[in-house]
């Protein structure tokens, strides 16, 4: 366990409780190429995260693989990992949104946090959700910030994304 206001990776000073700074932040997604393909832009993940933290980025969403190889590219800026992945863009259809990773794998690559999507409305909603509830669990254990990404109705379902079903969604991820 690292001590209280102490940057996980870095040892150094934190600004916020994770290493993520409290109150306003800029965190930069470069998780995409997961189940988006990837993008001619993302395709120097290396260079991505050294860009996005020299811009002021405050914490990165990262795949593991992008967070293991590229470590030492983060610096100062808090790493929060992607543990839950869905469908590529060679899939056609919705499809399930496994955990891939825990909230011990993501303490083992030194994260400051974890992300995971939850989709109220759709058909796997029971299991997105249920992942988010352990991993709220697990992260509370351990220390670590939780982001729930929620979507109502998942990407499948844009007809659910409505003021209402976007605050409901984002009731249930902070719940």
């Amino acid at each position: 366990m690292r001590r209280k206001g102490w940057h996980r990776r870095t040892g150094g000073p934190a600004q916020g409780a994770q290493g993520v700074p409290a109150g306003r932040a800029l965190i930069a997604a470069i998780d995409h190429a997961m189940f988006m393909d990837a993008r001619p832009s993302l395709c120097d993940p290396g260079g991505v995260v050294e860009k996005v933290v020299a811009g002021g980025a405050d914490a990165v969403i990262a795949t593991f693989g992008v967070a293991r190889r590229f470590g030492a590219s983060f610096g100062r800026a808090g790493l929060i990992l992607r543990v839950n992945g869905g469908p590529t863009a060679l899939f056609d259809g919705e499809g399930d949104w496994p955990l891939l990773f825990s909230a011990e794998d993501a303490l083992r690559l030194g994260a400051d946090g974890v992300v995971c999507m939850g989709f109220p409305g759709a058909a796997c909603e029971c299991a997105t959700m249920g992942n988010l509830a352990r991993l709220a669990s697990d992260c509370r254990k351990w220390g670590l910030l939780l982001l729930a990404e929620t979507i109502p109705g998942g990407f499948g379902r844009p007809d659910l994304h409505t003021p209402e079903n976007i605050a409901m969604a984002a009731r249930l991820g902070a719940e």
